[in-house]
């Protein structure tokens, strides 16, 4: 039985819309909002809940299904076209891409190649999504759609898609994988849904994804039908209505309410007797006297912090401070003197910046040139860490009676007490008489509890201000003179009225706690509260209506578990899939030189869906570790890249890959393993790689070259405020020989024209100069690749000794390249003023790009003879 039958078979036993939601997978592939919106009506038909369109169940027929089905179609990319809204891309032309085989895409950074390798991502649905941007250099257009036209194949035929960030894009690019620097982590941290699934076992994916679907559809329904209880939550609580409503649900009978809402004659009366004997409200009076008891307790607290603050007892703190650091400070200062007069050679010895550039000298001589000693430095030679001479016995002597005159009490006791007075003084400037009370309004309203109130406040606080102003202009002065004491504290009366305040809430709080008063409000609450409910009938049944069809939708939620789905999906998924995906990961491995690490692959079903994560297999348990924190970067990027190739080389179809600066962080050794590898790759599916690495994009044209596969080069460049403009090769640095010939040979064509035909000799010696400097380097090449046979190449780490079959030098050679290096030389090089040479005209610019070509052919041609000749001799050579 295939595995689409047995899927078919499975779905039978669940709900019957499943049954319609795998039908339609089948058939679409990829179900869209419609089908949602249909299932969930098929869903609520099942519940008891009428679908006004009628729509029916159409079960799957395991008979109509093939036996088995074919691999997916192969897909691949043509171009990106037409990129508007994109970062700052402007060049309507696009990008192209090698449809068999393999395509380079390089650029340096800000050239917007990342802008083209965006628009891949979210066209193919890549792992990792990166928001896209419009030009945010252009204010009017930052709020714009970004979109582009997207050219791709699939089997025969040609597509043009628009692309833009609000609509996804046709679901059969998502069969092209994507790959960039942000995805390595992921491929190696975390548990991923596995794409690479059994033909089948993407319906159960798809069965999960309507699930889900479904369910947001129901739980948006319910929130539309549930009944906001906002106007019955007032009549909640422990009446008869209260309780009554508490448990309301679509098991409440309406009939009960409508006897609670009803009220006899006698009923009535009782109502509005209770009304009149409870009329008076002490209950809200005691909220008032409290919240006015709690201000006016922080207007006393308020006094009475700046008060002890202010007090005799502070400022007498301070001047007692004040006069012993004084005291203090002479004697430091009669210290500093005696010092001076001892021996000191400069003015102002023992004052305040004097001892810190000493104590400055002291910390760095311990903690650098000679910790450990004393200061200063009794060996021989020690150096004055200041002006950093030999100090002789004098100048250790007078350092020596610096460290005792900083030791001594005097010093540190004066220190201490300016410290000491220093705090007490800012406690004091800190206080804002000023500003109290911050409660504007309480002295008024305390008015009418105690009359004085309101003056005795005022001036006690104009008091407090002006002894504040007295001390900080006194201590400022340098004079702490008596001052005169504070009289009429208000602390006492606002005390009092505190008092008076806590008396009358008590006496309120009694009566609100008397039983029969208590019992007699129970009533009437009871008694308004069925009143109440009169008005609010219908409200009660609809809410009744309400619960019950959210119950209903509820029972149907409960049909979009994914267990069962995900359990099944687990079972073909492990059956299928595991063994070959580890298979293949390690044959990935192996293929870029990183089969010394021990990785495998767990799976495990969830929602639906297949997970997979990487496990490093060590002698102890890793516990909650990731990889990332044990592996190199370099390390994490080469087993991303074989995770990836994995994944794609045992999916079932063809269709294409793309790599985003695939090699970040990689030696030369492993660029040019993955180089070989992806162009293997392109032998059986579109590669596509953006880099801006040159070097790699060069490792890419010899790995094709070898692989004998297609091979489109292409670079990304800036012109002006224009980003992603695009052309054919890469640049003249990394093209082969051949190619920089051609395109020297071009160059001096056209350099000819500039002279003789538009006149412009400035261009004409620009390109003139940078062609022979480039003309240099051909040669130089042509040492490297035609002459040594590419046997060595700068920056390659191995010597290819079995490529010294075509290496070959003779006398003819050696003449022409340092003729050829010396014409160079002699125009590339700055001259002097008074002898530059001639710059060369166009007809020796030509011929010297045409005497390398005719070296190039020659030396080539001799090379095939020669490597034939050296096979003959040694046939294994071959």
């Amino acid at each position: 039985m295939s595995v689409l039958q047995e899927l078919a078979k499975w779905v039978l036993t669940q709900p019957e819309w499943q049954a319609d939601a795998v039908r339609r997978a089948v058939e679409k592939g990829t179900l869209d909002s419609g089908d949602f919106d249909d299932l969930t009506a098929l869903a609520l038909q099942a519940a008891g809940i009428p679908d006004e369109q009628g729509r029916k169940v159409i079960p799957v027929d395991p008979a109509s299904l093939p036996a088995e089905t074919s691999a997916s179609t192969r897909v691949a990319l043509k171009a990106i076209r037409e990129p508007l809204n994109v970062n700052a891309l402007g060049y309507t032309d696009g990008v192209e891409f090698e449809v068999d085989g393999l395509t380079i895409v390089y650029g340096e950074n800000g050239s917007g190649k990342s802008g083209y390798s965006r628009i891949l991502k979210a066209v193919c649905r890549a792992r990792d999504q990166e928001p896209i941007l419009a030009n945010v250099f252009e204010p009017s257009r930052s709020k714009a759609v970004p979109s582009a036209m997207v050219e791709w194949n699939t089997g025969a035929a040609v597509v043009t898609t628009k692309w833009d960030s609000e609509t996804p894009c046709d679901a059969r690019l998502a069969g092209i994988a994507v790959m960039d620097s942000r995805c390595a982590r992921l491929y190696v941290d975390d548990e991923l849904t596995v794409n690479i699934v059994p033909t089948g076992v993407d319906i159960l994916q798809e069965l999960a994804r309507a699930c889900g679907e479904v369910r947001t559809r129901l739980e948006a329904l319910g929130r539309v039908t549930a009944f906001d209880d906002t106007s019955l939550a007032h009549l909640k609580g422990e009446t008869a209505v209260g309780q009554f409503l508490k448990v309301l649900s679509e098991k409440s009978d309406f009939g009960t309410a409508e006897k609670l809402a009803t009220l006899s004659e006698s009923e009535n009366m009782q109502l509005e007797h209770l009304r009149r004997q409870l009329s008076d409200a002490p209950e809200k009076r005691a909220a008032q006297l409290k919240r006015l008891s709690q201000r006016a307790q922080s207007l006393e607290t308020e006094v009475t912090g700046t008060l002890h603050a202010l007090s005799d007892e502070a400022f007498e703190k301070l001047r007692d401070a004040y006069t012993k650091y004084k005291a203090a400070d002479a004697a430091s200062k009669l210290a500093a003197t005696e010092l001076s007069e001892s021996g000191a050679a400069l003015s102002g010895t023992g004052n305040d910046p004097w001892r810190e550039l000493v104590q400055s000298a002291m910390k760095f001589a311990q903690e650098g040139p000679y910790p450990g000693e004393p200061f200063p430095a009794d060996g021989d030679g020690a150096q004055c860490v200041l002006c950093q001479q030999p100090l002789d016995a004098d100048a250790k002597a007078r350092l020596k009676r610096f460290v005792s005159f900083l030791e001594e009490d005097t010093q540190k006791r004066a220190a201490a007490l300016r410290r000491a007075a220093g705090e007490l003084y800012v406690a004091i400037k800190a206080t804002s008489p000023s500003a109290l009370p911050s409660d504007k309004q309480i002295v008024d309203e305390l008015q009418e509890r105690a009359s004085a109130l309101p003056g005795s406040v005022g001036s006690f606080i104009s008091a407090l201000d002006k002894r504040r102003t007295k001390i900080v202009t006194m201590f400022e002065a340098g004079v702490l003179e008596v001052l005169e004491p504070l009289q009429n504290s208000p602390v006492e009366l606002l005390q009092e009225v505190g008092r008076g305040l806590s008396a009358e809430i008590t006496e309120l709080e009694k009566t609100l706690k008397s039983e029969e008063r208590l019992r007699l409000r129970k009533e009437l609450e009871a008694l308004e509260a069925r009143t109440k409910l009169a008005d609010l009938l219908p409200f009660v049944k609809k809410a009744i209506e309400s619960a019950s069809l959210t119950k209903k939708y509820s029972d149907c939620a409960k049909q979009t578990n994914t267990i069962a789905i995900t359990k099944k999906s687990a079972e073909l998924t492990e059956t299928a899939l595991a063994r070959g995906l580890n298979d293949a990961l390690t044959r990935e491995l192996a293929s870029l030189h990183i089969s010394t690490l021990k990785l495998g692959i767990s799976l495990r079903g969830q929602r639906g869906s297949g997970l997979q994560q990487l496990k490093l297999e060590v002698p102890s348990p890793l516990g909650k570790t990731k990889l990332s924190q044990i592996l190199s970067e370099g390390e994490q990027r080469a087993i991303a890249i074989a995770s990836f190739l994995a994944e794609v080389s045992v999916s079932p179809g063809k269709s294409g890959i793309v790599l985003d600066d695939p090699v970040s962080s990689l030696d030369v050794y492993r660029r040019e393993h993955i180089a070989n590898r992806l162009a293997v790759e392109a032998k059986a599916r579109q590669v596509i790689v953006f880099t801006h690495d040159l070097a790699f994009a060069w490792y890419l044209t010899e790995a094709s070259e070898k692989a004998g596969v297609p091979c489109r080069a292409d670079r990304v460049f800036s012109a002006g405020s224009t980003k992603g403009v695009t052309a054919r090769g890469l640049p003249f640095e990394a093209g082969k020989l051949s190619a920089r010939i051609n395109t020297l040979v071009a160059q001096a064509q056209q350099a000819k024209k500039v002279l003789e035909i538009d006149k412009d000799p400035e261009r004409y010696e620009q390109m003139v100069r940078e062609g022979y400097r480039r003309l240099r380097d051909c040669w130089e090449r042509l040492i490297e690749e035609s002459l040594f046979g590419d046997v060595i190449r700068r920056f390659r780490n191995s010597v290819q000794t079995k490529l010294l079959k075509r290496a070959y030098v003779e006398n003819q050679d050696f003449q022409e390249v340092w003729e050829g290096m010396s014409r160079c030389s002699n125009f590339t090089h700055d001259a002097p003023l008074e002898a530059p040479p001639p710059l060369p005209s166009p007809t020796d610019f030509i011929a010297d790009v045409g005497c390398i070509k005719q070296s190039f052919d020659r030396i080539s041609a001799r090379a095939i003879a020669v490597e034939k000749e050296r096979v003959s001799l040694v046939p294994q050579a071959k």
